[in-house]
């Protein structure tokens, strides 16, 4: 069984492995970085690292950050909500049994800019 961090971005849930989920955070000072691009919206100091914060049309005022990391690189994603946790079972077959967690967040693709 693994678990699942569920959280809300712009109205939709997604989720992802709990594993890969380092801290939830409460929105703090973003370093803005000149002539960047979205989703890229600056750096935070976390733990002694400079962290880059992800955003995907969130309101950092009232959101949360997750820490993640992603093969050994750090990164923070702002998001609206933070749900909670729920498990997935992991079936005789090998196939994840989602049930109502919501879809993965695709990381490859956030991490891409696309």
């Amino acid at each position: 069984m693994e678990e699942m961090l569920v959280f809300g971005i712009g109205g939709s849930e997604w989720s992802l492995s709990a594993q890969r989920v380092r801290q939830v955070i409460s929105p703090r000072h973003v370093t803005r970085v000149p002539g960047s691009e979205p989703p890229l919206v600056g750096l935070i100091a976390w733990r002694a690292r400079l962290v880059p914060v992800l955003a995907l049309g969130v309101r950092a005022e009232t959101g949360h950050l997750l820490v993640i990391e992603d093969g050994g690189d750090l990164f923070a994603l702002l998001v609206d909500e933070v749900k909670g946790f729920a498990p997935v079972h992991m079936p005789s077959d090998g196939q994840e049994e989602q049930g109502s967690v919501p879809p993965p967040l695709d990381l490859e693709r956030v991490l891409d800019g696309r």
